[in-house]
Parts: C-alpha cells; sequence; structure tokens
C-alpha cells in the first residue's frame, strides 16, 4: 500500500508543532492506525531533524527550484536539502509537478550536487527512494534480480545536455533516440 501523502510545506506545522490542523491530523491518524506517510514540501525540515528521525519519518523535499514569493517559502534552500540527504533520512526530491515542471528536476539535482552530495546519491534521491517510499521493491536501482527498466544518457542526466539515448523496459528498448 502506498504510503498517505501530508502536503506540509513547513514541517512545524504538519507535526504539530505550528498551526496547520488539517496536516496535523493527517500525521496524527496515519500514526493511529499504523499507515506511512510522506512529507512532501517540507522547505524547513532541517529545522526539526531530529524529530523526524525519532518519528522514522519520510520526507519529500522540493520543488528545490520555485519563486520564494511566500512567507512559507522562504527558507527554501538547496542547502537545506543537502542537510536532509545528509543525515541519513529517507529524503526524496521532488519536482513539485504539475506546478513546476518535471525538467526543472535535473537542475535541482546539479544545484545539490554542486553543494557537495554526490552524484550516485543524488540520482538515488529521484529514482530508488521514491521507488521505496511507494512500495517497488525491485525499482530505481541498477543491480541483480532488480526490474530492469532503464534509460542511458548522452551526457550527465542532472545537467541540462543530458539526453536519453536508449529507454529499457522490462528488458526490451521501447526507445531509441535518432
Amino acid at each position: 500500500m502506498a504510503p498517505i501523502r501530508v502536503g506540509g510545506i513547513v514541517v512545524h506545522d504538519v507535526l504539530g508543532l505550528g498551526i496547520d490542523l488539517v496536516a496535523t491530523r493527517a500525521v496524527r491518524l496515519a500514526e493511529e492506525f499504523g499507515l506511512r506517510y510522506v512529507i512532501t514540501g517540507a522547505f524547513d525540515a532541517d529545522r526539526v531533524i531530529d524529530h523526524l528521525k525519532e518519528k522514522d519519518v519520510t520526507v519529500a523535499f522540493g520543488p528545490v527550484i520555485m519563486s520564494r514569493r511566500m512567507d512559507e517559502v522562504k527558507r527554501l534552500h538547496p542547502e537545506n536539502a543537502v542537510v536532509l540527504l545528509d543525515s541519513g533520512m529517507r529524503t526524496a526530491i521532488i519536482a513539485g509537478h504539475p506546478n513546476y515542471p518535471a525538467k526543472y528536476l535535473r537542475i535541482s539535482l546539479g544545484l545539490l550536487v554542486g553543494r557537495g552530495i554526490s552524484p550516485e546519491q543524488a540520482l538515488g534521491s529521484v529514482t530508488s527512494v521514491l521507488a521505496g517510499i511507494l512500495g517497488l521493491e525491485g525499482y530505481g536501482e541498477i543491480r541483480s534480480a532488480s526490474v530492469d527498466d532503464l534509460a542511458s544518457f548522452k551526457g550527465q542526466p542532472r545537467k541540462p545536455e543530458g539526453v536519453t539515448e536508449h529507454t529499457f523496459v522490462s528488458g526490451n528498448e521501447v526507445y531509441t533516440r535518432s
């Protein structure tokens, strides 16, 4: 079963430390009934990292690139995602699609790599971590016994010039760049 998505730009609100009662109720219900949940947005999660780790919370941070006009997103910085990724918490990076185009996800990963996250960890935050969140065992990794869906790129996929050369689904090539 997929986890409950708890939208919370400000994690303090989601955990009942602030004023967002809907998000707080969602977390309380999920915990009461033993359901998994993921906090999305989570721009200030770095401030309550110990609390999140204690509850074994999964965070889907992002989008990394967006307007910071609202007060709630003033703390949206790639450095906050780096703190979460470095902490060992289960952290995915999300694009915020459809409000923010998925094409910015590659640039977001580049920003994280530029701030010290390894390319492998950055790529894992949008592949294997997300597959794990959704309970899709064997997806999002290249290893023996994994599901053999794969895309190969010319250049680095996290950089704008990285383009898809080949795509394989269930071991069969379904796309080749012409």
